[in-house]
């Protein structure tokens, strides 16, 4: 139980990989450590990394806020692609052919790199080669038009495989015909790989990894837990899906986006094996894991209002049961397209220690993850590594109508979510407030998160996110707390499930609040 009198940490989503059962494993830091490296967080990116440098012989630690997997790596649909979903054609247009070459190399290596690990580790986690198909959301010239300009990239981009095909429209491959197929992409369980990768570390390669240890500050070569506990290390790795910082030169760089997932369940004649993916924007994307469905998509900016939410899983079964029929009962973004791996940008303003950042996984956390890994490992050992310079947080966005408008975006939803803390908020009755929903309501010169629990009590919180002081939107798809400015995610009790805040929210007394008394 890990000393804490818990056996799972708060926030743990009910996933098709059984995010919920993943459980302390590792012992929280109790003592001051020095290493080579201190990697923060322990999803994909942050145990790829620790892998491959405790495998060369590098003295490795992992600190980890709540148990290996908590975060997004537990909550996504886990596709390996070799398909860029910012699309080919997209990238050489911003980029250049050369840098859209080594996107798709990138792409092969990640996979390479994830079934050689799983052989070489024994690691039982279901991985297999499959096909993935890139169709039109319609037959419209733009639709049919954007899978020509992508077949005739993916070719430049030295990716020969891909061709176009016809499924055959049955209710087996969603009623598809025409579509781009990408061969070796690759499906896996994200938990279970991440779990073996885990057990290699500690017991193969004798790094260590240290669970529901909170890092609250990063000063220097100098790492400090919630508990007052520090590792001081020269190299300090931000693998906290958004780095734990207040670095704009990162922050600004990126919008943070919330996607959906429903999984479904199929018999195994109503689905013909492989990754689908649409042009619909935002996209849809659909694999099988056993007898489930698993469908994702219906993306949105991050810490919305409330008013402006629409049913996403509603809408993510609609659309999958109109194009996979066999389907019965639910159960249950950067700016400039490119991952964000390497060394931080303000290095020069660390102070005794080298800072890197894994982030921007553009929707493709998994293979984003993996380079991470592989990118970060070799900068710390001095090996070069084909991926730095395109991958590089230090790089300059290009000079494109698309960048300079996102940019603006972000700036224009920063300022907002900051200003939020000067306008006043609609005045909500708490006591009308339904059991199991949330609101961000004013208190005097506060703005308070309330979530009313099954029983009716009335739990509230600061509704200023720890990060950066933006206020917090009440999600009521999820059940959570979102900022709208850099992502942080929080739990309906105010726990941090997501970065880059630190810290939960903090618990206020609301007082009487119209007829009756709050906690």
């Amino acid at each position: 139980m890990n000393g804490t009198g818990e056996h799972n940490p708060a926030g743990l989503a009910r996933t098709v990989w059984d995010q919920e059962k993943q459980a302390y494993k590792f012992p929280s830091l109790k003592e001051n450590l020095s290493a080579d490296v201190v990697v923060i967080g322990a999803g994909i990116s942050g145990l790829s990394i620790a892998y491959n440098l405790s495998k060369q012989g590098k003295k490795v630690v992992v600190l980890e806020g709540r148990s290996r997997g908590s975060g997004q790596t537990g909550r996504t649909t886990a596709h390996l692609m070799m398909w860029n979903d910012d699309y080919y054609h997209q990238v050489e247009k911003q980029f250049g052919a050369d840098v859209m070459s080594r996107v798709a190399d990138s792409h092969r290596t990640a996979i390479d790199f994830v079934e050689n690990t799983v052989a070489t580790e024994g690691i039982s986690c279901e991985f297999k080669r499959t096909d993935g198909y890139l169709f039109p959301q319609s037959d419209s010239k733009v639709d049919m038009e954007m899978i020509d300009k992508e077949l005739d990239a993916a070719n430049r981009a030295g990716l020969i495989g891909v061709r176009k095909v016809d499924l055959g429209g049955q209710h087996t491959v969603g009623g598809i015909r025409e579509a781009l197929l990408f061969p070796d992409c690759a499906d896996f369980q994200p938990l279970h790989y991440l779990n073996g990768l885990a057990d290699a570390i500690v017991n193969k390669y004798g790094g260590r990894i240290f669970e529901h240890s909170q890092v609250m500050q990063t000063k220097g070569n100098k790492v400090t837990t919630t508990d007052d506990f520090t590792v001081e290390a020269p190299n300090v790795v931000l693998a906290t899906n958004s780095p734990i910082h207040h670095n704009l030169a990162i922050h600004s760089r990126q919008e943070p986006y919330r996607s959906y997932v429903v999984g479904l369940r199929i018999p195994e004649e109503g689905f013909k094996e492989g990754q689908y993916w649409d042009t619909a924007m935002p996209y849809h994307y659909v694999r099988r894991e056993g007898n489930i469905l698993v469908v994702g998509g219906e993306d949105h900016h991050t810490g919305v209002k409330p008013k402006e939410y629409e049913d996403k899983f509603k809408k993510l079964e609609e659309w999958a049961r109109s194009r996979w029929t066999k389907a019965g009962d639910v159960v249950f973004e950067p700016i400039d397209m490119l991952h964000l791996i390497g060394k931080d940008p303000l290095n020069d303003f660390q102070g005794g220690a080298t800072y890197y950042v894994a982030t921007a996984d553009s929707g493709q956390g998994m293979t984003g993850g993996t380079l991470a890994g592989i990118i970060i490992a070799d900068q710390i050992l001095g090996k070069d590594n084909p991926f730095s310079k395109i991958y590089s947080p230090s790089r300059r966005p290009p000079v494109s109508m698309n960048t300079l408008e996102e940019l603006v975006s972000v700036g224009m939803t920063v300022t907002k979510g900051l200003g939020e803390n000067l306008n006043p908020l609609y005045l909500q009755d708490i006591e009308d407030m339904k059991p199991c929903s949330g609101a961000v309501v004013q208190k005097g010169v506060e703005k308070v998160a309330v979530y009313v629990d099954e029983k009716g009590e009335k739990h509230t919180y600061s509704a200023l996110c720890p990060h950066m002081g933006c206020v917090v939107q009440w999600n009521p798809n999820e059940g959570t707390f979102d900022c709208p400015c850099h992502g942080s995610h929080f739990d309906r009790y105010g726990n941090v499930i997501n970065g880059p805040a630190r810290a939960n929210l903090k618990p206020v007394k609301l007082g009487f609040f119209g007829t009756k008394k709050a906690s």
